[in-house]
């Protein structure tokens, strides 16, 4: 739930159109929408992985290897 009562830091919006659920992209589907997106990004889908206690990312960039 947003709190409006803390001064917090504003997350980047990724820009371009929610995908369509029927025709998800390989790899990661965010992909095309994404500015950090390089050649494994378009092939693997990323593993999760828990970068500290209870916050878990899904993204090629971390902890991985261009």
């Amino acid at each position: 739930i947003p709190r409006l009562d803390l001064d917090t830091e504003r997350l980047d919006i990724i820009k371009g159109l929610v995908q369509n659920l029927l025709d998800i992209p390989s790899g990661c589907p965010f992909h095309p929408r994404c500015k950090y997106c390089f050649d494994k990004c378009t092939k693997e889908l990323p593993k999760l992985q828990e970068i500290k206690k209870n916050h878990i990312v899904r993204c090629c960039l971390i902890g991985g290897k261009k």
